[in-house]
């Protein structure tokens, strides 16, 4: 089960997305003003696969956000991404911004996280927008009293969009096949770049290679393709382009042979995350005996880009190692017994 982290607030909506993207956006920007360690996502409850939905007022939302001065506003419109059970096992906190609506999506699709929702009564009218940010102001203020002194991280996190990266999901075990896909493509297309280059680009990644489902993206044509060369949101790169349709076609065999891709590469640290104690950034290795089975094993099956040092960079990505410095509070966070498979 992944680690929750208690800076992570979820703010849920349906697939009308433009009222969680605007709490999400405005809370953050609110957060980052007063220094809170705290950050928000959306995500929307009854959304599918490949339907891009930001709703009839997202134009409301993003004029609102530009009238509040906030440069993320043009974001407010970007393809949602549908809820899953691990989007509310990271989350302290998630709010619901419709009881009436949201409570029997939450109970037909996360009965067990019902009762850990807080509800908001924000309807999809124009008025909802006010309301949200008088809400989000408050819950802002409210953490403000609450926060307590600047927790130290592992250097790499110095500033946005690293620091959310690194509290919320870095080092968190991940046994979700989709979100595992989409780290073993991002960390492909990082070779020769920076991961901060990555992560600026990962909501256009989403987008464009939809939202990482490897059964649709190992049918992509050459057309797909060529469209994807000239889509300035992501890295255009050819070989790295064509190697996620590669890899794509080699993630369905490993899940056809294990059952799970999760299953298969989890194995090679025995199942559970290796738990070290790097005291200084120049103590982690860039590769180990580990990455170097997972590197060679991988393309032996055909997989590309997954040289060992990216293999590594995957693991600590997705928990399989717990890399942060004993210096950082959530190394102590992410060194729980409970933090291996369930």
């Amino acid at each position: 089960m992944p680690q929750r982290s208690h800076q992570a607030i979820l703010f849920l909506c349906t697939g009308n997305y433009y009222r969680s993207r605007f709490a999400e956006i405005l809370f953050n920007a609110l957060a980052g003003k007063k220094g809170l360690a705290w950050r928000a996502s959306s995500r929307g409850l009854a959304l599918e696969r490949g339907v891009h939905n930001v709703g009839p007022m997202a134009v409301s939302a993003i004029r609102a956000l530009e009238a509040l001065s906030l440069g993320a506003a043009e974001d407010a419109a970007r393809s949602p991404l549908p809820a899953t059970a691990d989007d509310f096992a990271r989350a302290n906190r998630i709010i619901a911004l419709q009881e009436t609506e949201h409570r029997p999506l939450l109970q037909e699709r996360f009965p067990s996280w019902i009762d850990k929702v807080e509800y908001w009564d924000v309807d999809d009218a124009p008025g909802a927008l006010a309301l949200i940010e008088r809400e989000v102001a408050d819950l802002a203020a409210s953490l403000a009293i609450l926060s307590v002194v600047e927790m130290q991280r592992c250097p790499w996190a110095a500033a946005e969009p690293n620091v959310q990266y690194h509290d919320a999901e870095w080092g968190v075990p991940v046994h979700d096949d989709r979100r595992l896909f989409e780290f073993l493509i991002l960390e492909g297309a990082q070779a020769g770049l920076s991961w901060e280059t990555i992560l600026k680009k990962r909501d256009a990644y989403r987008a464009a290679f939809d939202h990482f489902d490897p059964a649709v993206v190992a049918r992509y044509s050459e057309k797909k393709r060529l469209a994807l060369l000239a889509d300035p949101g992501i890295v255009r790169n050819r070989l790295k382009v064509e190697s996620a349709v590669v890899n794509a076609r080699a993630f369905l065999a490993v899940q056809k042979e294990f059952g799970a891709f999760d299953r298969y590469v989890w194995d090679f640290v025995g199942g559970r995350p290796r738990q070290n104690a790097w005291k200084s950034r120049t103590d982690v290795p860039a590769r180990t005996t580990e990455s170097d089975a997972l590197s060679k094993d991988l393309k032996q099956r055909g997989f590309k880009f997954v040289g060992s040092t990216i293999c590594y960079a995957f693991m600590q990505a997705v928990g399989m190692v717990n890399d942060h410095l004993v210096g950082c509070f959530r190394h102590a966070e992410l060194s729980s017994p409970r933090n291996g498979r369930d």
